[in-house]
């Protein structure tokens, strides 16, 4: 999933990767409040967060397009949207109201895929891409600056039709080794092997990111070395503080429990126990993964829910690939992160950072910043999740019904998984 800023990160991790990728475009579309609202996109929005216990807008995300093909067969082109007057409605009601927008984001999209098609026509080594564009209107500004990320994870993976599948997000890239052993049968096999055990597994890519103290032209350059490179390359850069496990200074536990330093002094895979706030990248069976709980918007707890999901629902095993990796690249933060993560004062200056401090009144009562509430309701929603996991049921992640819909009619989704190559 990604952003249309993030569309030139997306370009890079297809460049050099022969192997198929789905990704989900989001383009918010901020709409005039017309029902008895105060207009000023913030309160009532907020305020309803509170009071059910679910973002409901990231279930109202209309898909505008899909690049280069439209997923389905024939004249058949499923939506994640509750039928077809009602995708006709929306459709012609957001093209009334944001025309120009739509037209915009649509011709960068379909720019982005005509330019990946002409290279791999070429002979340039790049992905199969197909790229899918979804809009969300609201009248609320803080909603639109907070990305519906797991939805948007959930409808990219509605477009995947290999048996594994690799989650990552548009800013990572993979090391020129993904590429080479994508096309290792025996390491296909092995990947088969212990993604479709019993209990299953994901397949860890450790994730390094450049040294964020690093300017930003210094820090891509890095970070073209650490992926072209290899293994030994890597671990170099690594000694000397060029590059640094992902987001070490910020949350420790996320990425601790894969153990590093044994990550450099070995040639095959081992397994980890898994730990609370472990939040790997890795590849799984399509088949087995339970999705994303689209409650959780932005950037806090969105992947360690999955993950919490993966180990106490599927009782998945974690084990650690040791010869290939991701690497997160440098970008400006999203104003929900840089108040969420420690950043410098010059991050946390101007945009839309704003919008998060603005001090709203919910209907209790109870009043503080849009980003205080936000933390306390992404921080209600793994607690009670963690809650309900550790008593052995009654949790499962929320997914939208139209995502639910189109996996029960989609022909890829409805074959057996030892069945698909």
């Amino acid at each position: 999933m990604a952003s249309l800023d993030r569309l030139p990160m997306l370009e890079s991790q297809c460049r050099g990767y022969e192997g198929p990728i789905s990704a989900a475009i989001y383009l918010p579309l901020l709409t005039e409040r017309n029902e008895g609202g105060s207009g000023n996109g913030g309160d009532d929005a907020r305020m309803g967060v509170e009071d059910n216990g679910a973002l409901s807008n990231s279930w109202r995300l209309q898909q505008l397009g899909s690049y280069p093909h439209d997923i389905g067969y024939g004249d058949e082109k499923p939506s994640l949207t509750a039928g077809a007057a009602i995708a006709a409605t929306l459709d012609e009601l957001m093209l009334k109201e944001h025309g120009d927008k739509i037209r915009s984001a649509r011709e960068m999209v379909q720019a982005l895929s005509s330019r990946v098609e002409a290279l791999r026509f070429n002979g340039v080594p790049m992905c199969e891409l197909t790229l899918m564009l979804f809009a969300e209107r609201t009248a609320d500004s803080q909603i639109a600056a907070i990305m519906p990320t797991n939805a948007l994870r959930n409808a990219a993976g509605v477009a995947v039709r290999t048996a594994l599948a690799a989650m990552l997000d548009a800013d990572l890239g993979v090391s020129s080794s993904f590429n080479s052993m994508i096309k290792n049968a025996s390491w296909i096999e092995y990947l088969m092997e212990e993604t479709h055990a019993s209990p299953p597994a994901l397949c860890v890519l450790p994730a390094y990111e450049a040294n964020p103290q690093l300017d930003d032209v210094t820090a891509n350059r890095i970070s073209d070395l650490a992926l072209a490179g290899s293994k030994l390359d890597l671990i170099a850069l690594w000694a000397n503080a060029t590059v640094k496990v992902f987001h070490v200074d910020g949350c420790r536990s996320c990425h601790r429990p894969i153990n590093h330093v044994l990550w450099t002094r070995t040639q095959v895979p081992y397994e980890v126990d898994f730990h609370r706030n472990f939040e790997p990248w890795g590849i799984l069976s399509r088949f087995q993964d339970p999705g994303y709980d689209e409650r959780f918007r932005g950037w806090a707890f969105d992947k360690i829910q999955h993950v919490e999901s993966l180990a106490n629902l599927g009782d998945f095993r974690f084990v650690i690939l040791p010869d290939v990796w991701t690497l997160h690249r440098p970008h400006p933060k999203v104003a929900i992160a840089t108040l969420h993560r420690q950043v410098s004062e010059k991050e946390k200056n101007g945009g839309t950072v704003n919008l998060f401090l603005k001090v709203i009144q919910l209907k209790d009562g109870r009043t503080g910043t849009v980003y205080k509430h936000y933390m306390s309701y992404v921080g209600s929603l793994i607690r009670r999740e963690r809650s309900m996991l550790s008593v052995g049921g009654g949790y499962q992640p929320q997914l939208n019904p139209q995502l639910v819909y189109c996996k029960s009619v989609l022909p890829w989704w409805n074959v057996l998984p030892n069945t698909q190559s």
